[in-house]
């Protein structure tokens, strides 16, 4: 891991508050929840769209519109990310918009995944929106670190979908606590005690 990722994810983050990018990324984000009442339980059915668009790269010294967000399905190479966290992505669903890619214009096209994120709505409303794969690249430490970046901005969609279902801008990530390492310049720390049953390690970016 490159040793100045906090530092590359510090400048990103500043950078989208001076531009005031929160504001841009909410407003791509679009939430549905639709009663399903066929059952004898009425259940929901909660989608999350996020138009495609362009978005600056503010690790760079000048930013461009170099960058897409989409949630059309990318394929990701093995030996580009863990092939244990491409399967667990692969189950999240693209008919309820439960996976958000970060892509680079610049390279060529089988190599412009820089990162992917899957998520969950919680059937418990209380909960925050809980990030279950992280999908960052593997290779040298300079497409590491455009991976933190990208996936430091693909969060801000989560975030920002979780603050319009009424859930908060928390994500949560239940992992094992070893993560945390990798996790924790992107901003999560760990809950303690953690609202997810015993053995379940949680942590949260707020």
């Amino acid at each position: 891991m490159p040793p100045n990722l906090t530092a590359i994810v510090g400048l990103v983050r500043r950078r989208w508050t001076q531009h005031e990018r929160q504001r841009s990324a909410a407003a791509q984000v679009a939430v549905d929840v639709e009663e399903l009442r066929h059952t004898d339980k009425p259940t929901t059915r909660t989608t999350v769209r996020i138009t495609a668009h362009s978005l600056p790269d503010f690790r760079t010294q000048s930013p461009r519109a170099a960058l897409r967000i989409t949630q059309k399905p990318q394929l990701l190479l093995p030996w580009q990310f863990d092939d244990v966290v491409i399967a667990k992505l692969e189950q999240a669903s693209l008919a309820k918009g439960r996976r958000i890619y970060c892509l680079d214009a610049r390279r060529d096209i089988a190599d412009q995944v820089l990162a992917a994120v899957s998520f969950h709505v919680d059937a418990d409303k209380s909960l925050p929106l809980r990030l279950i794969a992280l999908a960052l690249r593997l290779s040298d430490p300079d497409t590491v670190a455009q991976s933190y970046a990208a996936s430091w901005y693909l969060l801000r969609y989560i975030s920002a979908a979780g603050v319009k279902l009424g859930r908060g801008a928390s994500v949560d990530f239940v992992t094992h606590a070893d993560a945390l390492a990798d996790l924790a310049p992107l901003g999560f720390l760990p809950v303690t005690p953690s609202p997810y049953p015993y053995p379940h390690k949680c942590l949260r970016l707020s």
